[in-house]
């Protein structure tokens, strides 16, 4: 099961705002019973993700981007 913004917002299927929230409701009630989490992922834990992209990923991928391009650079030939 796959609860998103798509899943909460939608009400394109002409379903009334009051019959997508008892939906919405039964479907975390059998997510519940079935021992899935539905739950949005810790602060904490967003927080520690976004951190760690910005120390560790994203300066890596910029090192390796800036390698590739200076490796792909032919050199000028001075004549």
């Amino acid at each position: 099961m796959e609860l998103g913004l798509a899943t909460f917002a939608d009400l394109s299927s002409g379903v009334s705002p009051e019959q997508r929230m008892r939906d919405l409701l039964e479907e975390a009630q059998l997510a519940d019973e079935l021992g899935l989490d539905v739950g949005a992922v810790a602060h904490r834990d967003a927080m520690r993700s976004i951190e760690l992209f910005g120390t560790e990923v994203a300066p890596r991928v910029r090192e390796e981007l800036a390698r590739r391009d200076t490796a792909t650079q032919t050199p000028e030939v001075i004549a």
